[in-house]
């Protein structure tokens, strides 16, 4: 399994604190060839393998990575979505099967081995329709529909994102995890901003 975080160079403080806590965690910089270069390059890379892909602009819940591990072992097939911010019920602490129209939220997700590539593909398709317009996790979502794929969603959140504008423009300020705790703040860049935001 492969850990991947799709990347913009002006967050590299945040890109340093994912390291602290993953150390294995690769890093995918969008030097100025857009956002859809460093999603392609996240579903591709290595195409068989499992992966978890993350984006830079989050913080990690304590014991992140320990949690993530530990619910591919259990589920190494599935599809997983750590951010709980889109899910279809009121979040209660555990694992709960989403119906794919819920996906949303790219800040921390699983792939199964090979799966990436399958979506790359779609993608590569899909943008050759100029009437079809959509963001990383409108293509997953489409996917998953397409398949009559469902995913698990873990609850608390794994993750929480970290308030501000997108980079892409366009989206709301805050996304946040509709429950999220014991945020892990060493290293984290901004620990003052992430404290007001605990569910």
């Amino acid at each position: 399994m492969i850990w991947l975080c799709t990347a913009v160079p002006q967050r590299e403080p945040y890109v340093d604190y994912l390291r602290r806590h993953i150390p294995d965690l690769r890093t995918i910089y969008d030097r100025g060839a857009g956002p859809w270069t460093s999603w392609m390059h996240a579903w591709t890379t290595e195409p068989d393998e499992a992966r978890v892909i993350l984006q830079d602009d989050l913080c990690l819940r304590v014991g992140a990575a320990h949690t993530i591990e530990r619910t591919i072992s259990e589920h190494p097939e599935s599809v997983i979505q750590f951010f709980d911010r889109y899910i279809e019920q009121p979040p209660e602490p555990g694992i709960s099967v989403q119906r794919p129209k819920t996906w949303g939220g790219h800040l921390c997700y699983y792939l199964p081995p090979g799966l990436g590539k399958h979506i790359g593909a779609a993608a590569v398709r899909w943008r050759m329709d100029r009437a079809w317009r959509g963001f990383d996790d409108d293509v997953v979502r489409r996917y998953l529909q397409i398949h009559k794929l469902t995913y698990l969603a873990v609850s608390p959140s794994v993750v929480q994102h970290q308030p501000g504008p997108s980079v892409l423009g366009l989206r709301p300020p805050d996304r946040l995890a509709r429950r999220f705790d014991s945020p892990e703040l060493d290293g984290y860049p901004s620990p003052n901003s992430m404290l007001r935001f605990i569910s």
